[in-house]
């Protein structure tokens, strides 16, 4: 009948998501299914997941975004580290220079 059923729980859904703010004192300013943001460095974010994903094979797309002079500067946001009670995230200005950002946001699509 031409429609599209996406899955809201279980397989293939879209399992977590979080804005955060990157810089600075780092925060969470809403999420689904993340339970905490630990700053490891510069550019370098660790989240964990109030339920954990049943493997490591899921799929983490992110943006960031940084403002000079409030015109906004989209970076670069690579995930690093899949865990099954966390995703490690690096975020900069190349693909070689980490940085912070004001405004860091993760999806994670797969099995929780």
């Amino acid at each position: 009948n031409g429609c599209i059923v996406m899955a809201f729980k279980g397989n293939n859904a879209c399992e977590a998501w979080i804005n955060a703010k990157g810089n600075n004192t780092v925060s969470i300013r809403d999420s689904y299914n993340f339970s905490s943001m630990n700053d490891n460095g510069t550019g370098d974010y660790t989240f964990s997941f109030t339920d954990n994903m049943s493997n490591t094979n899921y799929c983490a797309v992110g943006s960031c975004t940084y403002l000079i002079n409030q015109v906004p500067r989209h970076r670069v946001l690579s995930p690093f580290a899949w865990n099954t009670n966390s995703i490690r995230i690096v975020s900069g200005y190349t693909d070689t220079t980490a940085d912070d950002h004001e405004v860091v946001t993760l999806v994670v699509f797969g099995d929780n």
